[in-house]
């Protein structure tokens, strides 16, 4: 049996109509049969129904579509839930995917018909959710976008010392709602700039190209002084420093010269009230040299060092005598021997004295 009848009575002129079971198409384009007055006799019946399936219903961009439960009772033998949902009479149910709206009281479905096709989906609509204009955000400079709509992106360039130094991008979503609003244009901070061994520093904030300035604390010797100044870099970072401070103990050779500290590290060496060394690496301070002591004619000399307070002393040669006041010269404070005259002269003897009746 594919098809069902129902009747209200058996008198003549009633009439008994045909369903198709669930599932089932009809061949007849009339499903009922009338009780014939003058005969006594049913008209003819329908021909039987047959089953109709369409199959898989048609893809719609931007929609889902899902197929309606049918129930089993009154369905055509031998059809499973799954065959049921796609025979004749089955209906798809088709609903916008996410970030996707259809216009109000719209309806969209889609039933297997006679021919085995589904009814047509042309009509169907579903609009992209729009997200309006991108939100303004603090600290940026430039917001570019093409749509506003679902899954369009806005890039957000942020402004000269602020971060991330690439921007962002904020996209429209499904709720309507621009995506990524939630990150800011941060301002670009280096941070404590970092310290300095025997140094100090000074700076007014720690932002974008502002600058730290190290110094050395005194005493100390100084290298890299013309590369003192960092500068907090775009990537967060101080730029680096060459300046370098050594502290040192100061060795003090005889005459014990006066060691003075000036401004910037520098070392200044005194002797009796003397400059005699100014510099900036200067390990030791050491009295000044004399070089090497005169030659004395007709002498020969014993140098006892050449700094001050060294002396040299001078002796005479075989046949010459000392006739100077002194026999040795002083090296002075100020690098230079003692002017005081060494003189080696020959050896005289006076006249012999003449003995009784001799003469020369």
């Amino acid at each position: 049996m594919n098809k069902q009848s129902y009747m209200q009575s058996t008198s003549a002129d009633s009439v008994a109509t045909y369903d198709c079971m669930v599932g089932a198409a009809p061949r007849s384009p009339i499903m009922s049969t009338t009780c014939q007055v003058d005969s006594g006799r049913w008209s003819p019946i329908p021909k039987p129904c047959h089953v109709v399936t369409c199959g898989q219903p048609p893809i719609v961009d931007t929609m889902d579509v899902d197929l309606a439960t049918r129930s089993h009772s009154g369905a055509y033998p031998g059809l499973d839930a799954e065959e049921l949902k796609m025979a004749y009479g089955g209906q798809a149910m088709y609903t916008c995917k996410d970030g996707y709206t259809s216009p109000p009281e719209s309806s969209h479905v889609s039933q297997c018909q006679a021919d085995g096709t589904w009814s047509s989906t042309d009509s169907f609509q579903c609009n992209p959710t729009n997200c309006g204009d991108p939100p303004e955000i603090a600290n940026s400079s430039t917001t570019i976008y093409m749509a506003t709509t679902f899954g369009e992106n806005a890039t957000v360039t942020c402004s000269e010392g602020f971060k991330p130094l690439d921007g962002f991008t904020l996209t429209c979503d499904k709720s309507g709602t621009w995506a990524g609003a939630e990150v800011t244009c941060d301002p670009i901070d280096c941070g404590l700039p970092p310290s300095r061994n025997n140094a100090t520093v000074e700076y007014g904030c720690t932002m974008l190209n502002s600058t730290a300035k190290h110094s050395c604390i005194e005493p100390t010797v100084v290298q890299g002084e013309d590369n003192s100044t960092a500068i907090c870099q775009n990537d967060e970072e101080w730029s680096s420093v060459s300046l370098t401070c050594f502290q040192f103990r100061v060795e003090i050779f005889p005459p014990w010269p006066t060691v003075k500290w000036s401004t910037g590290g520098r070392v200044q060496c005194f002797v009796f009230g003397e400059l005699v060394f100014w510099g900036r690496e200067i390990i030791q301070c050491e009295s000044m040299s004399c070089g090497d002591a005169p030659d004395v004619a007709n002498a020969n000399r014993t140098e006892m060092g050449q700094r001050h307070p060294s002396t040299v002393t001078y002796v005479c040669s075989a046949g010459f005598s000392l006739t100077s006041a002194d026999d040795i010269r002083i090296c002075k404070p100020d690098g230079t021997w003692s002017s005081e005259e060494v003189v080696c002269s020959p050896v005289t003897c006076d006249p012999p004295t003449l003995a009784e009746n001799i003469e020369l």
